[in-house]
């Protein structure tokens, strides 16, 4: 299946307007977790746009499709539905993402099958200047912290610690974003 999903993204992301890798890992307890995601969008007219997202990591993978709506420049909101490896095949998936001026707030929300099989990562950020970022993040399975990302040119590296607690212990996420 993960081969499948890294070949419709490939697909996918040659016709987006916009596309993202990031290519990150957790280090806990001792143990690195590395992961990398894909996100996509395309326009469809001002308000509408097509998205994709997908996820691989050593034991999980994902791949949804969606469509977002702008009621303004603003403000963004997004549903979207697809298939997870386990433990069922359904998933489904929102966002809103708010932006004004120099701040900006994103949540992603995801459900499967069974009331454990969800996610969640929310952002609060301040842009201080064109190439540094800091905020504050809450991300299942990662944990909550400060976020600092450095952006140059069409790569932005990041850096959260956190501490997770579902499983009560601290965590250091460190990532790079690439635009394609």
């Amino acid at each position: 299946m993960k081969k499948s999903i890294i070949f419709i993204l490939l697909l996918v992301a040659s016709v987006s307007s916009f596309a993202q890798v990031s290519v990150f890992t957790k280090y806990s307890e001792g143990k690195l977790a590395p992961c990398a995601t894909i996100f996509g969008i395309k326009p469809i007219n001002e308000k509408i746009s097509f998205t994709y997202f997908a996820l691989v990591s050593e034991k999980w993978a994902e791949t949804m499709l969606g469509v977002a709506y702008s009621p303004t420049n603003w403000a963004q909101i997004g549903l979207n539905c697809g298939f997870e490896q386990n433990p069922a095949l359904f998933r489904v998936g929102g966002s809103i993402w708010l932006g004004k001026g120099k701040t900006s707030f994103l949540t992603l929300l995801e459900k499967g099958d069974r009331s454990d099989n969800y996610w969640y990562k929310s952002t609060l950020a301040y842009k201080c200047t064109n190439s540094l970022s800091l905020g504050v993040r809450a991300w299942r399975f990662n944990g909550v912290g400060p976020v600092v990302e450095y952006k140059v040119k069409d790569f932005k590296f990041w850096i959260m610690p956190a501490y997770e607690f579902e499983k009560n212990n601290s965590n250091l996420v460190v990532g790079i974003d690439i635009k394609i």
